[in-house]
């Protein structure tokens, strides 16, 4: 969910670390995502093991599980073998901690 000032707080199941952060299969208290800092956040759309953000500035942030091409990074990926974000605007990679 963004806040009011563009961070981006995220709960619930991590397999594929759809929430934005590594290391924890499943949160129920709301966490910042660190990751996004630079990337004031309009909104959030998530799906089954992935999420998306749009930014004010107009870019598109995914990440999470891609094993059918969901971040929109080009080949399938394992949800397992990717827990990046993907700036699609300028492709610069920004790493889930």
């Amino acid at each position: 969910m963004p806040a009011a000032d563009g961070e981006v707080f995220t709960c619930g199941a991590n397999d594929c670390g759809q929430l934005g952060w590594k290391g924890e299969d499943s949160v129920t208290m709301p966490r910042r995502v660190d990751a996004l800092d630079t990337y004031p956040v309009l909104a959030v759309a998530t799906g089954g093991n992935f999420s998306v953000a749009l930014t004010r500035g107009g870019r598109a942030v995914t990440w999470g599980g891609g094993e059918f091409g969901q971040l929109g990074t080009g080949p399938a990926v394992a949800a397992q073998a990717r827990v990046l974000g993907v700036e699609r605007r300028v492709g610069a990679r920004i790493e889930i901690d």
